[in-house]
C-alpha cells in the first residue's frame, strides 16, 4: 500500500512517531548514510523535518505484516520534472522492490493539475560508488544520462555523479 504523506485538516496522514521508527529501521539496515548521502539528514529530527518539507513529496510503502517497507520523494520540482528519491528495506529487496519502485514511477507520472500531467520528467542523481542505486533505477526503466567525475556531492566521499532518466513516454 502506498501512503501519501500529507497535511489534512492540520494533521499529516503520519506521525511523527511512525517516521521515527522508520528512520530507526533505516539505521538498524545501514541505509541512512547511504540515502542521505550529502549528510543532511543525521537524526530523527532531521527526519522528519526533511519529511514535513514543502519541497519534498514523500510517499511510504506500507505492508500490513511487514510494516514500511520503504519510502520514495520527490524534490527539487521543477516547471515539468523532479528529482526521485528511493529507500526500500532489505524484506523487500529484489524483485519486490522493483515492482513496487515501479509502481511509485507510475504514480508520480499519474499526478495531475487542474486535469494534466505534472510530471513528463524523472530525474535522480547518484554518488558513483552507490552502484546498487544506478542498478537499481536502471531496473526501474531509468537511463544513464552520464557519468560526472569530477563533481563532489559531500566533502567526505570521493568525487564523481550518475545522472539518470526516466520520461512519461
Amino acid at each position: 500500500m502506498l501512503i501519501p504523506y500529507v497535511q489534512q485538516n492540520g494533521s499529516w496522514t503520519l506521525s511523527d512517531r511512525f517516521l521515527a521508527d522508520v528512520f530507526m529501521k533505516m539505521l538498524d539496515n545501514s541505509l541512512v548514510n547511504v540515502v542521505f548521502y550529502d549528510e543532511g539528514v543525521k537524526t530523527i529530527q532531521d527526519f522528519v523535518e526533511h519529511c514535513k518539507n514543502p519541497r519534498n513529496v514523500l510517499n511510504i510503502h506500507y505492508d500490513e505484516k511487514l510494516g514500511c517497507t520503504g519510502i520514495v520523494w520527490l524534490n527539487d520540482i521543477g516547471i515539468n520534472s523532479a528529482f526521485g528519491h528511493f529507500c526500500f528495506f532489505p524484506e523487500v529487496w529484489g524483485g519486490e522492490a522493483v515492482k513496487l519502485g515501479k509502481e511509485n514511477v507510475q504514480y508520480w507520472f499519474d499526478m495531475k493539475l487542474n486535469g494534466k500531467p505534472i510530471l513528463d520528467v524523472i530525474l535522480g542523481k547518484m554518488p558513483m560508488w552507490n552502484e546498487r542505486a544506478v542498478r537499481f533505477t536502471e531496473k526501474l526503466g531509468f537511463l544513464k544520462l552520464g557519468e560526472l567525475a569530477q563533481i563532489k556531492l559531500t566533502r567526505n566521499h570521493e568525487p564523481g555523479m550518475v545522472l539518470v532518466y526516466k520520461t512519461r513516454e
